[in-house]
């Protein structure tokens, strides 16, 4: 579908969200958080947080995920690829579009990774994290790096010292779970004159393995599984200098070294046999704004270097085990601007991003890509109506030692619509966005292991969205609902899928893919007329069909693409009582195929999770400034024996126990 038709349909589409008549193509994608708070006159004014969901620190802190993997699974219509259970590796899939179309940015540096094309979720932890931002089908965000204006879907880190803090702030966590699960982190900020200090690090280790059972055709399989071993350590500093109103300087470093050991899949590796996986990422960001209020001019330059090495071994050869060695190199700098009028705010960036890959491997040779790209964008505001546009444009050339330089110019163009209505007691959102998104293949895609394809073309998408909420404040609480739905097409989708058999895999272009559902969210926060209690719902059900209409003679024209859910639902239930905090979170994954073809064979079933945890905070003296947290929780309940990914069996019942000190 061209960007034209699908204006069109934008404007002639009233509301929408209807369940597909065709009951074999149903899907589905995870759960979206917001929190739930009264909107003060200011905030409406400003119109609040940007189109999309945030995550803010309590509800980190009240969750108590593992990593960035596990807390994305909260957000509408995302679902989370788990390939190793407990410390594996994570990857974010969501309206059909696939892992490598969310990019993760922090500080206006793009987390690059070169596992696979995709982010893998599972090495970003949530230690020190004021708040998660996603967005899906653009952003009204201005400052975020062009090459985020490129994507379908960003998810935007703001960390704890990023957020002017003046007081000191020094925190430490000690965590320690079944499958004999370590972890010790902490974070230390420090505030002298208008320089801030700030540290953290964290420490990982999983050692043990654990039991599981599943049903693979008509055989039950039963056994342990090994080779589970996972280590990571982890350090981030820097210093946020204010030489005065104008001008501010951040600059950060982080190093990260994890190892794991990939057992494979059950059903086809001999349990001697495993893969391991070394990867070291070191990031360096350099960031300067500058403020002029008089001018209403906003800047922000930045510099960013970024290496990330992944060592590859297969021990299932045994004589002489393969192993390979890839270090991609990223670097990047830019320019974002914002002017502000009364009506109107004009913005514009530039970025330009070098890589270059190495490897051990002789039949490759020193790829490399330079992207130049620059943005319009603007936001026009008439009383509760607001509009905004970014016209991103980019010039991509390769250098590619088996083939002719090939350069390209791509043009993803998008548009957003808001209109508010509110009262003292409730306020209203109707909200539409539309736009077309590229992304290049990136060289893991192309190269990595045995699935690399190097002839892989751009994939480009168009994704429409309509959504209404509403939220009604009442005077022991708020009340909200809300509902988005989506249609979009993407040509020349990339996709990995099984092609030899179900565990040998490869990266593919898919000619055409259609993408359509829904997010649905119901919130309830009350506030009893007694004593401190707290109780908050919210409920996220969504649908998402993905289907492959490449070919319609084909076997699989219409069917649901490989491991996309059609149903996702998520139920989070909190009380707190003063010092005590229970959180109850439910979650069913609907079934996946695991081929293109939609048989009774490719099915993969469903799952229900239930997760429970137990919170105590106290100071030990009144007047003490130092605040002890205490948690408990238990995952997988009622011990649910279930496969992300066939082949793979995820932990049952399991239990951590943490502790954290701040002050």
């Amino acid at each position: 579908m061209r960007l034209g038709y699908c204006i069109l349909f934008f404007i002639s589409v009233g509301g929408w969200a209807q369940t597909p008549t065709d009951s074999t193509l149903r899907t589905v994608e995870t759960s979206k958080v917001e929190v739930v708070s009264r909107l003060s006159a200011d905030d409406i004014q400003k119109w609040g947080t940007a189109p999309g969901t945030v995550i803010l620190s309590d509800e980190i802190e009240r969750h108590s995920p593992e990593d960035l993997g596990d807390l994305s699974a909260k957000f509408s219509g995302v679902f989370v690829r788990s390939y190793g259970g407990a410390g594996g590796l994570k990857t974010m899939n969501a309206r059909g579009l696939g892992s490598q179309h969310f990019l993760v940015v922090n500080n206006q540096q793009a987390l690059l990774f070169n596992q696979m094309g995709s982010a893998n979720l599972g090495d970003v932890q949530v230690d020190g994290l004021h708040s998660v931002t996603y967005n899906v089908g653009g952003s009204d965000a201005w400052d975020l790096p062009t090459l985020a204006k490129t994507y379908s879907g960003v998810l935007q880190l703001k960390y704890f010292d990023l957020m002017n803090h003046r007081d000191d702030f020094a925190q430490v966590q000690v965590l320690g779970a079944s499958f004999n699960r370590y972890k010790l982190s902490g974070a230390w900020l420090k505030s002298k004159d208008k320089t801030t200090f700030f540290a953290q690090a964290y420490g990982y280790q999983m050692l043990g393995d654990f039991p599981f059972e599943f049903q693979h055709g008509l055989v039950d399989v039963v056994g342990e599984r090994l080779h589970n071993f996972t280590r990571e350590a982890s350090g981030r500093f820097g210093i946020n200098h204010k030489f005065n109103k104008q001008h501010k300087l951040q600059t950060s470093v982080q190093y990260l070294n994890a190892f794991r050991e990939l057992p494979g899949a059950i059903v086809f590796y001999h349990p001697e046999h495993f893969q391991t996986l070394g990867n070291q990422q070191l990031n360096g960001n350099l960031r300067h704004e500058y403020i002029n209020s008089q001018e209403r001019l906003r800047l922000i330059h930045f510099a960013n270097f970024s290496q990330t090495t992944t060592d590859y071994r297969d021990s299932f050869h045994l004589i002489r085990p393969q192993w390979q060695h890839y270090q991609e190199n990223n670097l990047d700098f830019g320019q974002n601007g914002q002017l502000d009028w009364d009506l109107f705010k004009l913005n514009w960036s530039g970025q330009y991003v070098f890589s270059a890959l190495n490897t051990n491997r002789a039949d490759i040779v020193l790829p490399q890509r330079h992207r130049a790209l620059a943005n319009i964008g603007g936001e026009f505001q008439n009383g509760f109506t607001k509009i905004r546009f970014d016209l991103p444009i980019q010039f991509v050339q390769d250098h590619l030692w088996q083939y002719e330089n090939e350069n390209r110019i791509l043009f993803t163009p998008s548009l957003g619509v808001n209109r508010k209505w509110f009262t003292n007691r409730w306020n209203s959102v109707l909200r539409g966005s539309i736009g077309q998104f590229a992304r290049l293949a990136t060289f893991s895609e192309m190269y990595y292991g045995q699935m690399g394809n190097p002839d892989l073309r751009p994939e480009i998408s168009q994704m429409l969205n309509l959504g209404f909420h509403h939220k009604r404040y009442k005077d022991r609480g708020t009340v909200g609902l809300g509902i988005d739905a989506f249609y979009g097409q993407i040509e020349d989708k990339i996709i990995a899928i099984p092609t030899q058999n179900l565990f040998v895999w490869s990266v593919r272009n898919l000619q055409t893919v259609r993408t359509y559902g829904f997010d649905a969210m119901f919130t309830l926060d009350y506030f009893p007329g007694y004593g401190k209690s707290r109780y908050n719902i919210t409920h996220k059900s969504s649908l998402n069909v993905a289907a492959d209409i490449s070919n319609p003679e084909g076997p699989t024209y219409g069917h649901q693409i490989p491991y996309k859910p059609y149903w996702l639902h998520h139920t989070d239930f909190n009380w707190s009582y003063k010092k005590i905090g229970v959180t109850y979170s439910y979650h069913f994954n609907d079934f996946r195929f695991v081929l293109g073809e939609n048989i009774a064979a490719n099915v993969l079933p469903s799952f229900h999770l239930h997760d429970l945890r137990i919170n105590y905070e106290t100071k030990f003296k009144a007047t003490s400034k130092y605040v002890w947290r205490f948690h408990v929780k238990c995952n997988n309940v009622f011990n649910e024996q279930y496969q992300v990914m066939r082949g793979f069996p995820m932990p049952g019942r399991n239990f951590e126990l943490g502790v954290s000190w701040r002050m």
